[in-house]
């Protein structure tokens, strides 16, 4: 008996330290999935991604068809209040993006990142919050 007993508290101890049993990382999953699935984006490039880092392509301005700059974009979500708030950066080498722009250098460093949040609410309705970064390759005219 004593040893079910220590079992069952062993298992408990590590219920709870592993996060409650991945209820915490579905409702991540969920918050992403809501995002991308939503209109705040835009656009379906988007729609095969997961949380953390994925292979993607910035679409950005410029002259037709215009330019196109490889990235990863990254997923993220914490949770806030009775929701959670996702956060889709975008990371590109700087030396892909200013290759694409002649005589101009928007991205001085070596890597360049853009960051968009989004509020996930209880009942999965998104709103955009704010972005902030570098310069993003989406914002060329």
């Amino acid at each position: 008996m004593r040893t079910g007993t220590f079992l069952a508290v062993i298992g408990a101890v590590l219920l709870v330290a592993c996060g409650g049993g991945g209820s915490a990382g579905a409702g991540r999953s969920e918050a992403i999935s809501a995002v991308i699935s939503s209109d705040e984006l835009g656009n379906d490039r988007y729609r095969q991604h997961h949380e953390g880092d994925n292979e993607c392509v910035i679409e950005g301005g410029g002259p037709a068809p215009g330019i196109r700059v490889p990235a990863t974009c990254r997923w993220e979500a914490q949770r806030a209040d009775a929701g959670w708030i996702v956060s889709l950066s975008e990371i590109w080498r700087c030396e892909d993006f200013n290759a694409n722009i002649e005589g101009e250098e928007t991205c001085p460093g070596e890597t360049g990142s853009h960051t968009y949040r989004f509020r996930v609410n209880s009942e999965g309705g998104v709103e955009r919050l704010d972005d902030s970064g570098d310069f993003p390759p989406q914002a060329m005219e």
